[in-house]
């Protein structure tokens, strides 16, 4: 994870993260360059995998670890979380120690052996995408995405190295061993077979194409089930590792990512189609038994006796009871509320547009160390964005348009409103009384609010990109428009806004603002562009992608994506300088700044943090920017 800078040298590499467990207990082990953490809530993230231990399920979440109790499924009850950097796709628990594959994030290793408060042991970047692993003795044998095969050395898992890798001609999605070889399923190319009986060099031996999208295995005895994607399941006789052999196959009309072999049944995680249930006491002819959709998308499953849980992405883990294979039923289910996509903060609140759950959750952060959800209302539709003004909260929610809620009174908020809108409502700034819209393919949307109860068309202007952010300033407004860089209005007549200038960004222009004459860009992968006149004058390249930037002061504060937070000295905006970081556990879209406070809307949880200005926080080795 380096982060660059064009044309001003290298700045930090590190990993970032904490551990928060769940209440009543919080466990925070921050780091971050020259930026501490102040505080976390609002936890969200796709079940993306789990394994059992006992009565415990460790679960491999978008944005870390989250343990909880099954032991009675019906009543399924959290009992900690520990945030990590990246999007953690899988998990291995081993003895006393989790390894979770932590997507652009690496390897991390944790000590479970208190699941209420797991704690951080070691960890390693690696060059692809992390999505699987596997242990034998001190390896670790980890599917690394593009970059195929890492294996790692963790005789002290503290500091574990990687010792070799290997180049597979595909993305690497999951790994399993027996013996000396290993069966790797990779998008492309099928399975792999590699002989590690010298683990520092890996030889590949055997392989078998698939027409699918190998992304999961399971091995009993010398029949290898392999999760193909859009392929179904293709079954291969491996007695033979060097010339795997094909079996037989089942296709479905989803995707299956993964799947667990109970006696004669074979479960299938089907994606939208959820839980499918194959006979395969015929290996040759694999049939559909039964099935049972749930309301996620079904990635991952284990069973327990005659309890299947299965990682069902955004809608949680569910609990189903397969004593009769044949008619499946739910037991129970767990899951978080929707994604953080947005935050304003007015006085002692903080209003937050929820994702799929199409909530406004409203926080006292009174004491930022400890906010409080204090109260939420549903709409509909994903909520993207959310601006406060004299006691109104307008909340953009794409294909349902712009709300207005009355938050006069924070502890009930009321809808007065909701203002359907011709494309997606993602962006919007009021200048008393109109709202000024980036409404996505519908271009620059002005609507009246003089009584926000009843909100009324006034215009709207088509432009040549997709808007995407809004920054006005008095009777000028510059709206980005994605892969058609920066549009400048002239909206002094709000009935027919004129436009005045409009230049091309490199990158995808996701937000801008105005600060002493300078246009800042949140330019997506092209980092921070700078722009006086319709000229760029400088930029800063970073690790991600960069949603959104707000100013104060000197400094820049960029949402970098999967880069997290990073701050920039602008002082001099011909010349940007890196000033500090922190990695946040999800995506970092948006920002706000109160006083000393950085809120983060990082897609898994609301982060609170501060910059500190003096420093370095990591247990990692750090490059100094030049």
């Amino acid at each position: 994870m380096t982060l660059k800078r064009i044309g001003c040298g290298t700045i930090a590499a590190f990993f970032v993260f904490w551990a928060l467990s769940s209440p009543p207990q919080t466990h925070a082990q921050p780091w971050g360059d020259q930026v501490e953490l102040v505080s976390e809530s609002l936890l969200w993230g796709p079940f993306h995998d789990l394994q059992l231990d006992g009565g415990y399920i460790y679960c491999a979440m978008s944005y870390g670890l989250t343990v909880l109790d099954g032991s009675l499924p019906s009543q399924i009850i959290p009992l900690s979380t520990f945030a990590l950097p990246g999007i953690t796709e899988g998990i291995l628990l081993e003895g006393d120690m989790a390894y979770l594959a932590s997507g652009s994030g690496g390897l991390f290793i944790l000590d479970v052996s208190s699941p209420d408060n797991p704690d951080y042991v070691g960890g390693i970047d690696t060059e692809g995408y992390a999505y699987a692993t596997v242990k034998d003795e001190v390896f670790i044998y980890l599917a690394d995405g593009g970059s195929g095969l890492a294996v790692l050395n963790a005789a002290n898992p503290q500091a574990p190295t990687q010792v070799a890798s290997l180049d597979l001609g595909g993305s690497a999605r999951d790994v399993l061993q027996q013996e000396d070889y290993l069966y790797v399923a990779a998008e492309g190319v099928g399975v792999k077979v590699i002989d590690v009986s010298t683990p520092s060099q890996p030889v590949e031996i055997g392989s078998y194409n698939t027409n699918g999208v190998a992304q999961g295995l399971y091995l009993d005895n010398n029949l290898l089930y392999v999760a193909d994607g859009p392929e179904g399941v293709v079954i291969l006789d491996v007695s033979d590792p060097a010339t795997p052999d094909f079996i037989g196959s089942w296709v479905t009309t989803g995707a299956v990512h993964n799947v667990v072999l109970n006696g004669i049944y074979l479960y299938a995680a089907d994606h939208a189609n959820g839980l499918a249930v194959l006979n395969v006491s015929n290996p040759e002819l694999p049939y559909l038994y039964s099935s049972f959709d749930t309301d996620g998308y079904a990635y991952a499953l284990q069973i327990s006796q005659s309890t299947l849980f299965l990682a069902d992405d955004w809608q949680g883990l569910a609990a189903v009871y397969i004593a009769n294979p044949q008619s499946p039923s739910l037991l129970g289910e767990y899951s978080f509320p929707g994604s953080v996509n947005s935050v304003w903060v007015s006085q002692d609140y903080a209003y937050v547009a929820r994702g799929a759950t199409s909530e406004l959750s409203i926080l006292d952060i009174s004491d930022p160390e400890n906010p409080t959800e204090y109260s939420e209302i549903t709409l509909t539709g994903s909520g993207i964005d959310t601006y406060v003004m004299n006691g109104i909260c307008y909340s953009s929610h794409q294909t349902e348009g712009v709300f207005a809620i009355d938050v006069n009174n924070p502890g009930t908020p009321t809808q007065l409103s909701r203002f359907n809108t011709e494309g997606l409502a993602v962006d919007a700034q009021l200048q008393t009384p109109y709202l000024y819209c980036a409404d996505n393919y519908g271009g620059l949307l002005i609507v009246n609010y003089t009584h926000p109860a009843s909100p009324t068309y006034v215009s709207h202007t088509y432009m040549s990109g997709i808007a995407k952010g809004i920054v006005l300033q008095n009777d000028t407004a510059y709206v980005s428009q994605w892969d058609a860089g920066i549009a400048v209005f002239d909206v002094s007549n709000v009935n027919s806004p004129q436009l005045i200038d409009e230049f091309d960004t490199r990158g995808l222009a996701n937000r801008c603002i105005l600060h002493e004459g300078y246009l800042f860009v949140a330019d997506g992968v092209e980092g921070l562009t700078i722009w006086l006149d319709g000229l760029q004058v400088a930029n800063y390249n970073t690790e991600g992608s960069v949603w959104d930037v707000r100013i104060a002061g000197d400094l820049a504060y960029l949402a970098d994506g999967t880069g997290g937070l990073v701050i920039l000295d602008v002082g001099n905006p011909l010349v940007p300088q890196y000033r500090g970081s922190y990695r946040t556990p999800g995506v970092a879209r948006e920002l706000f700044l109160n006083g000393d406070e950085i809120y983060v809307a990082n897609q898994n949880s609301l982060v609170i943090v501060r910059y500190t200005g003096t420093g370095i926080e990591s247990p990692h080795e750090i490059q100094l920017p030049e």
